[in-house]
């Protein structure tokens, strides 16, 4: 006798806020698409502001048949709740009391957004004991988001570079028309700690990197083509690397770090061809140049979870592809080649430890899509606070 197969679990995530221009809205996308992710779990992402639920009757002599109809189908329940005044919004609470017996006995999960540091722990706090009235059973866990106000704008600083610390911190890299750089270390509260760096006569501050515990790289080049890595603790010791070239038709654009210690440099040259070079404490290791094609440009480099490199190339029609690249210099193309959202131009791309890769779209009003990628670069979802930035086609090889 066959086994049946096992019903996938059906958890829709209900996001609790009509308001404009709220936050919580990129949160519920993001849980959404993290659920979608997840083996044997199917789930949809429900707004509150959609359901024509009347305001003036209360409780289910005004339930919504459709509404009530997917909490009926569903296994447990995700819920995205904005914290007003440490209070959950009145037309969560006002959809949610239409039903009752189609929640019983199942699981929930609550996200807290909030704009200070506390990601909504009292509006979760405040939620538990309706939760329990209505039947429903709370996880242990909480979601906790956190929406930090704008930094700036300072005059004559632009915003250069981010990267994500092992220590908790990011690293945020700014730079001054006179040739200075500024390192900012952001924690959970805001900025932790702020160092100045420079003017250093002819050099220009490129990018930063943050893998190696308790220290920040950043990738300097000059004039004449040199380039320079310099190190700076996070107690503001700043050590000068030694200087490197120059290295004539060839400009350094990124770094990266690995867990190996070793930080990787990627450069181009204006013929299409990209270089991948290897740092230590002593120096540089070892470089490799590799083959480009006609209207290729390499634009970023990661490290992935598996210890290689990831490039990625963006051609000047905005399609995009990713190489992986072993220690030793040997480039494997990954998966297809990516049209971009239309409009859009990919600038970065982040390899987390969770062996997905991060491609950063931006466009020139300043919308931003951010693509997550598998290991072997094929596309999984797309988030952005605007339309789907979802590829519109792939093509194989490169």
């Amino acid at each position: 006798m066959n086994a049946q197969p096992e019903k996938p679990l059906f958890i829709p995530v209900i996001l609790g806020t009509p308001r404009q221009g709220r936050y919580s809205e990129h949160v519920a996308r993001f849980v959404t698409g993290e659920m979608a992710r997840l083996p044997g779990v199917e789930t949809e992402l429900v707004e509150v502001r959609d359901l024509p639920i009347p305001v003036t009757g209360a409780g289910e002599d005004i339930k919504n048949p459709a509404f009530s109809e997917l909490c009926m189908r569903a296994d447990a329940f995700i819920l995205v709740a904005p914290e007003y005044n440490h209070g959950y919004p009145g037309l969560l609470k006002h959809v949610l009391d239409t039903n009752l017996k189609e929640y019983i006995h199942k699981a929930v999960g609550i996200c807290g957004v909030s704009a200070g540091g506390f990601g909504g722990t009292r509006v979760i706090q405040n939620m538990l004991p309706v939760m329990r009235e209505l039947g429903l059973v709370t996880i242990f866990w909480d979601g906790n988001f956190s929406s930090s106000g704008p930094f700036g704008p300072y005059a004559g600083w632009d915003p250069r570079a981010v990267a994500d610390g092992s220590d908790g911190l990011t690293r945020v890299l700014w730079t001054d028309a006179d040739g200075s750089a500024a390192l900012w270390l952001v924690g959970p509260e805001g900025n932790q700690a702020s160092y100045r760096i420079g003017p250093l006569g002819g050099w220009t501050a490129v990018d930063v990197a943050a893998s190696i515990p308790g220290s920040t790289r950043l990738l300097w080049t000059d004039v004449e083509g040199r380039v320079a890595l310099v190190t700076v603790g996070n107690e503001g010791d700043v050590s000068m690397g030694r200087s490197h070239g120059p290295y004539p038709g060839w400009t350094a654009v990124a770094i990266a770090d690995g867990q190996d210690g070793l930080t990787r440099m990627l450069s181009r040259r204006s013929d299409g061809s990209a270089g991948l070079s290897f740092f230590g404490s002593e120096g540089l290791l070892a470089s490799y140049r590799l083959g480009g094609a006609a209207g290729w440009t390499a634009t970023d480099v990661a490290v992935g979870a598996d210890g290689q490199s990831r490039i990625l190339w963006t051609h000047r029609d905005g399609r995009i592809a990713l190489w992986r690249v072993d220690g030793d210099g040997n480039p494997t193309a990954l998966g297809p080649i990516y049209a971009p959202p239309s409009g859009y131009w990919a600038s970065r791309i982040a390899a987390g430890s969770d062996g997905l890769t991060r491609v950063l779209w931006t466009n020139p009003s300043g919308s931003a899509v951010l693509w997550t990628m598998s290991a072997d670069n094929v596309f999984l979802n797309s988030f952005s606070p605007g339309p789907d930035g979802a590829p519109a086609s792939a093509e194989r090889g490169r």
